[in-house]
């Protein structure tokens, strides 16, 4: 038997794929392209190419439930929200032939609403950013003397299905009420409309769990020291901490809501209040897993344990101070810096400093998502893509 891991080109199947490999499990891995770091794996056995979710929902379920009549699997792993919601939109399909390493259908729907998970966090006591849940365009007059900018639009799910396309719906920052208005209107999609919050300064904080029911069965916390947009997006470098508020507070939250299996809670430290506040929750494995495995808290072979085995051992410490670097992602936002593609009135750092600290390549404790001498063909083939990535945007 061996599992199917899927977003083989996700930094996150990369590292399910290693997780789960060097456990001794036989795994196969599935991507949108020829070009999935995974499929270089020593830990891949076997590889297959879809179609693109993104593009072709249908079309990736077909190819996918093909795959699934090939082989026997004891289980599939879906790594980003780009399959996750495909296969629960067709989720008995899939049942029908293999079991599912996700939440049922009701805990996913919730995680992907963000006004539902704000309002639950605030009713249990959880700091949040300052929101303005508006339900139609014309009540944006009703507000508009209360909103200090700048303000962030935030869509209600970061994926919308439209024609038989996975759409990423990306946050959009507005310094005047034009601004507002025009993001409002371009990210109000079907009868779900954005949010309105206030911009948080300060850093960010991730609480990852494993959950059964709601039980915490493993935690893990990092600092965000560097993010590939510079102020937003994936964190290109990050810390291993101990922090019991967001502890308190991540645990609380997925308590509340009776999660089952991976998750992780975003917050940010609001630089004026000294004060965590809850950003959102996405219910699967992250870009930077690789940190928590590095610092000791396997979450890929624990989530296959607890699915296999249906309990596994409450793991509460790891190592603390242990780093992890996604070094292409890092090289992007360094290229953005250099031409001024960012925010500058939420980042003001020397150029200097920039630089120093990105030729920083070795360290104490400082890992690679990508790089490991142990299965070195991936970061070859991250560094092409990313090479691709750049000629195609000069």
């Amino acid at each position: 038997m061996s599992v199917l891991v899927i977003d083989g080109e996700a930094n996150a199947g990369l590292a399910v794929t290693r997780s789960l490999g060097r456990k001794g499990i036989e795994v196969d891995v599935g991507a949108r392209t020829n070009l999935a770091p995974s499929f270089f794996s020593k830990y891949c056995k076997k590889s297959f190419v879809y179609t693109n979710p993104e593009k072709n929902v249908k079309g990736f379920v077909e190819d996918l439930l093909k795959i699934l009549e090939r082989k026997d699997y004891e289980m599939l792993i879906p790594c980003s929200d780009f399959t996750i919601v495909p296969i629960s939109l067709y989720r008995r399909l899939f049942e029908e032939k293999v079991e599912l390493a996700l939440p049922k259908n009701e805990l996913l729907r919730l995680s992907w609403s963000k006004s539902k998970i704000l309002r639950i966090a605030k009713k249990i006591g959880i700091l949040t950013p300052k929101t303005f849940f508006i339900k139609r365009v014309e009540e944006l007059e009703k507000i508009k003397d209360r909103i200090k900018y700048p303000v962030v639009i935030k869509p209600e799910s970061s994926k919308w299905l439209f024609k038989n396309q996975l759409i990423d719906m990306q946050v959009k920052y507005a310094n005047n009420f034009e601004e507002l208005k025009q993001n409002f209107k371009n990210l109000f999609v079907g009868k779900k409309p954005p949010l309105i919050q206030e911009v948080i300064e300060g850093y960010g904080l991730g609480f990852f769990a494993l959950c059964k029911n709601g039980r915490i069965k493993a935690f893990f916390v990092h600092k965000r020291l560097r993010e590939v947009s510079v102020d937003k997006g994936a964190s290109t470098l990050r810390e291993s901490i101990w922090n019991e508020e967001i502890k308190d507070y991540g645990s609380k939250l997925l308590k509340k809501i009776k999660w089952n299996g991976v998750a992780m809670v975003e917050f940010k430290m609001d630089e004026k209040e000294k004060k965590p506040k809850l950003m959102e929750v996405n219910g699967r494995f992250w870009n930077s897993l690789p940190l928590a495995i590095a610092a000791g808290v396997d979450f890929p072979y624990l989530l296959y344990k607890l699915i296999k085995e249906g309990d596994v051992e409450t793991i509460s410490s790891y190592k603390l101070g242990i780093k992890s670097r996604w070094l292409s992602g890092d090289t992007y936002r360094l290229i953005k810096i250099l031409r001024g593609e960012y925010n500058k009135s939420l980042f003001q750092e020397p150029l200097t400093k920039t630089l120093k600290d990105y030729f920083k390549f070795w360290g104490k404790d400082l890992h690679y998502d990508i790089f490991t001498f142990d299965d070195i063909k991936p970061a070859f083939v991250d560094l092409l893509n990313s090479l691709i990535k750049f000629l195609k945007k000069r």
